[in-house]
């Protein structure tokens, strides 16, 4: 079993990916048209839910929503961010975690990781977290391109917190679960 980590410094770029990978003045039309390249569907505190992961042409190129890096050509770090209708924010969900040993291979496997939803238009306030989510891992296939597809399950504890950048959560934790189909993870 590959080792994992949890980075708490993964909210941070979960919320700044989100505000980077696409311009606001243009991302909330784009969302529309963009490229479906997979469904996050789970049960977020008793409610049916369903998100898609996108590929999204702009004049950079292709963003990916769903997107990995290596780093030392050993650690990588995932991020699957599924969108709900055309908002760029709200009803936004990133499940983010870090495989320490290298790609995935011995999958299925479980790894601690971290999951955001967010519920206003807002990046900072009145959003859900998760630090210690588990993300089991059922599938890893490299792509011949460098993209990768991911299949697995998340379960968690999320906790609101008024401001990302707060101390703690208040209110009561709310409990969710996930499977997820990513036929196309891009390589950053």
């Amino acid at each position: 079993m590959n080792q994992v980590t949890n980075t708490p410094i993964r909210k941070l770029l979960a919320l700044l990916l989100l505000g980077l990978v696409l311009p606001l003045a243009v991302a909330q039309g784009v969302l529309e048209g963009a490229e479906q390249t997979g469904v996050i569907a789970g049960v977020l505190d008793g409610a049916e839910l369903q998100w898609r992961t996108l590929a999204i042409d702009t004049e950079e190129g292709t963003q990916n929503t769903a997107n990995y890096d290596v780093f030392m050509e050993r650690f990588y770090s995932f991020t699957l961010q599924g969108h709900q209708g055309t908002s760029l924010i709200e009803g936004t969900l990133s499940i983010s975690f870090t495989s320490l040993g290298g790609p995935l291979t011995d999958c299925p496997c479980d790894i601690t990781g971290e999951i955001m939803y967010w519920t206003t238009t807002s990046m900072f306030n009145d959003v859900y977290m998760a630090e210690d989510a588990v993300i089991t891992v059922l599938e890893f296939e490299e792509l011949s391109d460098g993209a990768v597809r991911l299949t697995g399950t998340a379960t968690a504890q999320l906790y609101f917190h008024e401001s990302a950048t707060s101390d703690g959560p208040s209110g009561d934790p709310v409990a969710l679960t996930l499977d997820f189909t990513i036929d196309r993870v891009g390589l950053e």
